[in-house]
């Protein structure tokens, strides 16, 4: 069913794929360019902490980062409970948070990607550096 599209699959089921492919979770969820690196257990297992050392960071609420997600309060205090997310859940609450995707699912990678200036194709660093 995931082949086909019709069934977005939990982090952990997600990660599983990968190491049985000898991929990076992170490059089969979100394409990061990212070389697989050996790993006991599962990197999803920390989301939780990740999720909440953010939402903390940023002083946000459960309720705000729900809103800015799409989703809601209850939703986002499961994930922080230990709930494991689909791959769009992740992408809603990464984005909400301004977190990266593959850092947010997997402590894979920076924590926050470079933006990109709309039209320009540079990076805000490379344009504040000129």
């Amino acid at each position: 069913m995931m082949e086909e599209g019709s069934r977005i699959p939990r982090l952990p089921m997600l990660e599983q794929l990968a190491e049985a492919l000898q991929l990076s979770p992170a490059w089969l969820a979100f394409g990061m360019r990212q070389d697989r690196e050996p790993f006991v257990g599962l990197r999803c297992a920390s989301l939780s902490s990740r999720i909440k050392e953010v939402r903390t960071l940023r002083g946000l609420t459960l309720r705000e980062v729900g809103r800015r997600a799409t989703s809601s309060a209850a939703a986002v205090r499961a994930v922080e409970g230990g709930s494991m997310p689909t791959l769009d859940t992740v992408e809603e609450l990464a984005q909400a948070l301004g977190v990266s995707e593959s850092w947010l699912a997997f402590g894979i990678g920076p924590m926050v990607t470079r933006v990109r200036r709309a039209g320009l194709g540079r990076s805000t660093a490379e344009s504040s550096a000129r």
